[in-house]
């Protein structure tokens, strides 16, 4: 038996906010021309953003990227954020053409880049995720739309953090052991009432997606809420955001690996988008739907410009019997960009929600994305 920790941030946290800012630019590309090639990277701080990057085949306007940027700030700005309003808010644009050195090499159906990408699902719960940033995710996605001090206003910048134990042989979950959660608030709050409060929704909330980890006989000192005190000062104006770098929060928790690579502000002729969110969808299905795995991870590379990967390979399946049915399964797909575009319909989808509350499982108003859809 060891221990496993995982973390997940909240919509107002602010690299969550840059990445959310570079899947809205995104998204308005999208909009305007579905082929696209658009490369979207966010610097936040306070009340300013720098956003830069390579746009092609798209034709936006200052303004329309200001506004944009504005309707971000607007959907995660908190109370008690005194600099990052829409009313104080600026941009600076840097945007150019996409390299004529990358473009003909995706002009011909080439990835977008070299690199490796992961895919990983198991049947621990609904949103085929690993049972620690399964709760962490949904704690931390709870209480930025449902949240129990809403009475003092919502406060969107949050932090979660769950360690479970996990049983190396049968590769299962057990008890909750510690629980970390920090959450901005207002100046009225009492920390001791803060903490009662919380304690008291995570305790129900967890209870009813994983009753099995027994939250509610926890120790007290394993519970760690607002650990430093007063968290009065939150998002942009506590702390800086970046694009790409809370990529272990918004995908398997650390639990299974990633290639490194930002999904958010990427078009889907980057692979580190396509692939990572194909990987996921061929993961889940061996799991769902061809039912020959519990859990399964699976890894492959690219080289830019070239459309067939370098390699395709089960990393580990906990139904090893079944080894020579996946691989069977496995070779028969399409690795392809335009394959795995076209398969999940990646051009026609709207990315900023998967930036807000995580690239995989059910967002929190219940609908999925293509990749979580086995039935595509």
């Amino acid at each position: 038996m060891k221990l496993f920790t995982s973390e997940a941030v909240g919509q107002g946290h602010p690299d969550i906010i840059a990445d959310t800012i570079s899947d809205s630019i995104l998204d308005l590309c999208l909009s305007k021309n579905r082929n696209a090639r658009v490369a979207a990277e966010t610097l936040v701080v306070g009340n300013k953003a720098i956003v830069a990057g390579e746009i092609s085949g798209a034709e936006i306007t200052n303004g329309e990227m200001y506004n944009t940027i504005l309707e971000v700030v607007e959907n995660n700005h908190s109370e008690g954020m005194r600099d990052f309003t829409p009313e104080k808010f600026e941009v600076e644009i840097l945007f150019r053409q996409q390299s004529q050195d990358i473009a003909m090499g995706v002009d011909t159906g080439g990835a977008g880049d070299q690199g490796l990408m992961f895919g990983f699902s198991c049947n621990y719960n609904e949103d085929m995720l690993p049972t620690p940033i399964f709760l962490a995710r949904r704690v931390a996605n709870w209480l930025t739309t449902k949240n129990p001090l809403s009475v003092l206003g919502i406060y969107k910048d949050v932090k979660t953090q769950f360690t479970l134990e996990y049983d190396e042989q049968t590769k299962t979950f057990g008890r909750v052991r510690n629980v970390v959660c920090s959450i901005h608030h207002g100046t009225e709050w009492d920390m001791n009432q803060l903490r009662t409060v919380l304690k008291k929704n995570i305790i129900s909330l967890v209870h009813g997606l994983y009753p099995e980890g027994n939250i509610e006989e926890l120790e007290p000192e394993r519970w760690h809420l607002n650990a430093t005190g007063a968290f009065t000062i939150g998002g942009p104006d506590a702390d800086t955001g970046l694009t790409g770098r809370k990529l272990i929060a918004g995908t398997y928790g650390g639990f299974a690996h990633h290639g490194g690579g930002a999904l958010s502000g990427k078009d889907p002729s980057k692979v580190d988008r396509s692939a990572a969110l194909y990987l996921r969808w061929l993961a889940n299905r061996i799991v769902r739907e061809e039912k020959l795995a519990n859990l399964i991870e699976l890894q492959v590379g690219y080289a830019i410009g070239v459309a067939e990967p370098m390699s395709v390979s089960l990393i580990q399946v906990d139904m090893p019997e079944n080894t020579s049915k996946i691989e069977e399964f496995l070779m028969s797909q399409d690795y392809t960009p335009n394959g795995m575009i076209e398969q999940l319909s990646l051009k026609d989808q709207r990315y900023s929600q998967a930036a807000m509350y995580g690239h995989f499982g059910k967002q929190p108003n219940g609908s999925v994305y293509t990749w979580e859809n086995v039935n595509v």
